[in-house]
């Protein structure tokens, strides 16, 4: 099995990407590094500790979207990550990412030791060992400091069958396959045991540094104070910027060249509002969308495999560069539905159209049943930024070994929180990244070569039944005792549209593609359920109602009809 501490040759995608961190290349001290190394593996030894008995050394860096990471090995052996921002800078470093990386790293260390009982954790999160979140220190660099976790991404288990074909037979993954998915219950229902009456950041008491340093060992756990404020990467303001760039540049794309067949009627009509995001879209949803790294596309780069393994989060080979990330903080929220709707209200749209879209996004927001008349279990739970295959590590037989990448970690409403599918298992309701093709579907028996560009992808009838053996499990687990609230069931399985909304709301680039979807499929549930034909009413003409001011009653009576239908039938 492939560990989280092998290194492999440097390739030219490898070094091409170190070139985003540039500026922190530049400026990180690597004899502070090394220093650090020492003072790491003092404070872990403690009175074993002998100086010049151990060699210390550090290894090739790999690299992640928002991170840059470098492996401090012992005697040859990796034992610690030190996870360093990609602004980790001075004149880049602010106070705002200084406050996001505490809350980070002091939410991983709480949840570590809150999960660890004389035993191994059921929430498999790596240990936070130490923390800086100043320039000021002897590395130049603001950092987390991990232990490391042996194993694979999930990635690469799920589809052993397809990525090495005879090594192992379906039914053998099938079983591995359940294995993970036993191990993320027991972790979600261990995450749903911290709830909340806010939604937002951790913020715990400060802690006692040394020189810039801030030592954790196994028994730390700072006080939590509150709830605070959270940060996001703020996709609308690097849209805007990347197309203002691009327009500047001169190239043109055309709108419909980006748009499919259902949306040319609104790329038409609306060209100098949609214009921006079509003609830009590839460009965008490659270097912006900070949700593009929920993809599971194959790996075929030895350092974009290491990153993935080691807590970087992944997107795709041409990221964003350290210039393109913006971010905004939110919060805290007191009701899950301003928490969704928090992106929503930052800005206005100018657009008539785009004010249609925002309007039919809150009134599905609005049309979601509230279920947290249960005020025992809390409104806002904390939730895995990412819970997606790259941030999953899996020993061989899919034993859940690591949750890695908790960049972002805060406390979310519940109906998006610790109860809902892993989002693995819902991509088939984001049109923007599911990529399923029939035609190298196993079912098929048409093999594609492990090093094609191609990725795998479950068929959505597959990823159903996934969905249904998840439930079961979480609701087992709820029957004996864990902390699920009695609304388990309902939550879970409308997480899958529930999930994609807020998404929407939060990304720009996702909304047309997850709002057409959702419509489509509620008229649909509606049909079968009673047989009332809607499905001629697309989600252009949805929204040109919004737009127009003038909603047709009878028409959103029966979408918000169709769409609650959808709620309690999807999957069933």
């Amino acid at each position: 099995m492939d560990q989280q501490h092998e290194h492999r040759p440097e390739t030219p995608n490898h070094k091409r990407k170190l070139t985003r961190f540039a500026a922190v290349i530049k400026t990180l001290s690597r004899e502070g590094l090394n220093k650090l190394g020492h003072q790491l593996l003092k404070k872990e030894q403690k009175e074993h500790y002998i100086k010049n008995s151990h060699t210390v050394a550090i290894g090739q860096p790999m690299c992640g979207s928002y991170h840059i990471l470098y492996p401090i090995q012992v005697d040859g052996k990796p034992e610690w990550l030190i996870r360093i921002p990609s602004n980790g800078v001075k004149g880049k470093w602010d106070q705002q990412s200084a406050d996001a990386l505490v809350s980070e790293a002091k939410t991983m260390n709480y949840l570590h030791n809150t999960c660890v009982n004389g035993g191994p954790p059921k929430l498999p999160i790596p240990r936070v060992i130490a923390f800086s979140d100043t320039t000021n220190n002897s590395i130049s660099c603001p950092y987390i400091a991990l232990a490391f976790i042996d194993g694979v991404p999930l990635y690469k288990v799920w589809f052993q069958d397809r990525l090495q074909p005879g090594r192992v037979d379906a039914a053998t993954v099938q079983k591995h396959r359940m294995r993970t998915l036993d191990g993320l219950v027991e972790a979600m229902a261990e995450l749903g045991k911290h709830t909340f009456d806010q939604g937002g950041s951790l913020v715990f008491e400060d802690s006692i540094s040394e020189k810039g340093h801030t030592f954790l060992n196994r028994q730390s756990e700072a006080k939590l104070l509150k709830v605070g404020p959270a940060r996001l990467p703020d996709v609308e303001a690097m849209l805007a910027r990347a197309v203002e760039e691009d327009n500047k540049s001169g190239e043109a794309v055309s709108p419909t060249e980006q748009a499919d067949a259902n949306d040319q009627s609104c790329t038409q009509t609306h060209n100098s509002v949609l214009w921006a995001a079509f003609a830009f879209v590839k460009k965008a949803m490659k270097i912006l969308n900070p949700l593009s790294k929920y993809t599971t596309r194959r790996v075929n780069s030895s350092s974009a495999t290491a990153a993935n393994r080691t807590g970087s989060g992944s997107r795709s080979p041409d990221d964003d560069s350290t210039d393109t990330l913006l971010y905004y903080t939110w919060g805290p929220s007191s009701t899950p539905s301003a928490y969704i709707t928090a992106p929503l209200d930052r800005r206005s749209p100018d657009h008539p159209f785009q004010k249609g879209v925002d309007a039919l996004i809150r009134k599905l927001i609005f049309w979601i049943p509230d279920p947290f008349t249960a005020r025992e279990h809390g409104q806002f739970v904390l939730r895995h930024p990412d819970l997606n295959m790259q941030n999953i590590i899996v020993s061989d037989d899919g034993t859940v070994v690591g949750i890695i990448d908790w960049d972002g970690v805060a406390a979310v409403p519940r109906c998006l929180g610790s109860e809902c599918y892993p989002m693995f298992l819902t991509r088939d309701w984001n049109p923007c990244i599911y990529e399923y093709d029939p035609r190298v579907d196993d079912s098929n028996n048409n093999i594609v070569d492990p090093e094609s560009p191609e990725i795998w992808e479950d068929s959505p009838e597959a990823l159903s039944k996934l969905r249904g053996e998840y439930l079961m499990r979480a609701a087992q687990l709820r029957e004996n005792q864990a902390p699920f609230s009695e609304n388990l069931t309902a939550i879970t399985r409308q997480s899958v549209v529930t999930e994609n909304i807020a998404i929407a709301a939060f990304d720009p680039l996702c909304r047309s593609h997850t709002l057409r979807k959702i419509v489509s499929e509620s008229w649909k549930a509606l049909q079968r359920s009673t047989g009332e034909d809607y499905t001629h009413i697309i989600l252009y003409d949805v929204i040109q109602m919004f737009v127009t001011g003038d909603p047709d009653p009878s028409v959103m009576s029966a979408l918000e009809k169709a769409f609650l239908k959808l709620l309690e039938t999807v999957d069933t």
